[in-house]
């Protein structure tokens, strides 16, 4: 590792963002109060999302929503999935008629 010389290493300013590691259990905690944070506008990507997983996130998506944030989701094209990521992509689950 001669190409690595810890002498030249500098402390990160400051205002650079602390990188912390999530893994399945902490992930969609902080990955909420991220997007609630939102202000502006949210984009995903992500190669696909279940009907679980959106549903869960919906009242998110649409609270951001009503608050004026753009939000964006983009996936994978659902004839790219295996069969039952194909149909969770393309369903549209059924929505409660608003009451007035």
């Amino acid at each position: 590792m001669s190409w690595f010389n810890r002498s030249k290493v500098q402390t990160p300013s400051p205002d650079l963002a602390i990188s912390i590691l999530y893994d399945e259990k902490t992930f969609y905690n902080r990955f909420t109060r991220d997007l609630l944070d939102a202000k502006e506008e949210v984009i995903i990507e992500s190669p696909f999302i279940t009907t679980k997983r959106m549903t869960a996130l919906r009242p998110i998506f649409e609270k951001l929503i009503n608050k004026g944030v753009k939000v964006y989701i983009m996936t994978r094209d659902p004839r790219e999935h295996s069969e039952e990521y194909e149909i969770q992509s393309e369903a549209k689950k059924r929505q409660k008629p608003e009451s007035n």
